[in-house]
């Protein structure tokens, strides 16, 4: 009924979405510790901007520039907290997970 491949398949599956859900919360706690410290005319949207050109548009490159203002905006204003590292080692942890469900899932 149940097979190895099946099992290892839910399971790499299911690590996979809770490490997108603790990249998610570690970037929206950043975000809103952020707008707590930030003057109101810099504070940061809850969506990326929208694309400038064609290119990025395609590239989707605003949207990991803008994750990558908020990190760095974070680091200057809380330089020992733990939530890059959660989110650093989520981001590993979803990456290991993705490619374990693509491995289980071409087994079977």
């Amino acid at each position: 009924m149940f097979e190895g491949a099946t099992v290892a398949n839910w399971f790499f599956g299911l690590c996979f979405a809770a490490s997108v859900g603790a990249m998610w919360f570690s970037l929206e706690r950043m975000r809103s510790q952020l707008n707590l410290v930030l003057p109101s005319d810099r504070n940061i949207g809850w969506r990326p901007p929208r694309a400038q050109s064609f290119v990025q548009l395609f590239s989707k490159s605003h949207i990991l520039a803008h994750y990558f203002k908020v990190l760095d905006q974070y680091r200057e204003y809380y330089p020992s907290s733990f939530l890059p590292k959660t989110l650093a080692i989520a981001l590993a942890g979803g990456f290991v997970s993705f490619i374990g469900t693509i491995v289980s899932g071409m087994i079977y």
